[in-house]
This record gives C-alpha cells, sequence and structure tokens, in this order.
C-alpha cells in the first residue's frame, strides 16, 4: 500500500493537521541529523498527553517509527513543542519557533525556520 503522509496521517490520527504535521517534520530532521532509520530513535517529547500540542506525538510516531508501544517513545508532562531524540551515544533537542499555524508553511518552511535545535 502507497500512501502519501498527509493521507497516512489522517488515517492514523482521525485528521491531518499542524500540530502533526510539525511532528513529521521534527521527525525526519532528527532522523536526518542522527543518520537514524525508523525504529532507531529513542524519544522524549514534552509535549504532554492533552491535544493540541500531544498530536505532534502522533506525526513523530508516524514517521520515526518510535513508539510508546515499542517502548521508544516516552511522553513528558511537559507542555512544550520539544523532544529530545537520542542514538547511541548522540543526543539531540529539537523545539519549535514560533511558527504560522499553516499546513502549507510547515510542509515547505526549512527546517531553521521551523525549529531550533542543540547537541547535548
Amino acid at each position: 500500500m502507497d500512501y502519501d503522509l498527509p493521507t497516512l496521517a489522517e488515517w492514523f490520527h482521525g485528521h491531518y493537521q499542524p500540530y502533526i504535521a510539525l511532528g513529521i517534520r521534527m521527525g525526519e530532521l532528527a532522523m536526518q541529523l542522527l543518520e537514524a532509520k525508523r525504529h532507531e530513535l529513542v524519544i522524549f517529547t514534552e509535549t504532554g498527553t492533552r491535544p493540541t500540542y500531544s498530536c505532534m506525538t502522533d506525526g513523530l510516531q508516524l514517521i520515526t517509527g518510535s513508539t510508546t508501544g515499542n517502548g521508544k517513545l516516552k511522553v513528558l508532562e511537559k507542555g512544550t513543542l520539544a523532544a529530545t531524540f537520542l542514538k547511541d551515544d548522540r543526543q539531540l533537542m529539537i523545539k519549535a519557533k514560533d511558527f504560522k499555524f499553516d499546513l502549507d508553511y510547515i510542509a515547505k518552511a526549512e527546517p531553521e525556520e521551523l525549529f531550533s535545535w542543540t547537541w547535548k
């Protein structure tokens, strides 16, 4: 089965919206910077479990394959659009910047426009 990410996100989450798109973009960036494949990252997301920020977590799960079910994604109740990604002995913290709440913008913006990141 071939699905584009918006369709898959809608199927997985129930609808496609900016926080899910943000999670997908954040996960893609983490995988690129850490040179990781699906299921290789351990993620500590700071979104908490209450929507709408928690919707970002579904985007992270969808793109990285790190899920609460496989134990590679932990949700911290901080209420921020940030996550720490671990691979081997490397740690990367990515935080969302203020962004336009617009799906087209999130899909097309350069990573530097959406996020700041630091190595730990």
